[in-house]
């Protein structure tokens, strides 16, 4: 008896947590990304690239585009737009590291 009360309050309770997770995961999905921008903005304005790594971020954008097949193959809009994003911060790091060192 214990067990089915215990299943039917975890079963009530999951909307509550789906709705909260579901209202900061877009801003997160923008947020995220976007933190890369001192970066970006410290190899353009340093003219340096010095001790960064391409395979690392080569690695990344790997990844980012798996990450956007996956959210894309399963209609997942927080993830599409966050790898769409990490992709474009991404690449900027590599085009700066790719002149700038």
């Amino acid at each position: 008896m214990a067990i089915a009360i215990a299943k039917h309050k975890a079963k009530r309770a999951k909307p509550y947590k789906k709705a909260w997770i579901n209202t900061f995961i877009i801003p997160v999905a923008i947020l995220q990304p976007i933190m890369t921008l001192p970066q970006i903005v410290a190899i353009f304005d340093n003219k340096s690239a010095h001790n960064i790594s391409i395979f690392t971020w080569v690695a990344y954008n790997i990844a980012s585009t798996f990450w956007l097949m996956y959210g894309i193959v399963h209609k997942e809009r927080a993830i599409i737009l966050t790898q769409v994003l990490w992709l474009i911060m991404q690449t900027a790091v590599i085009i700066g590291i790719v002149i700038y060192h």
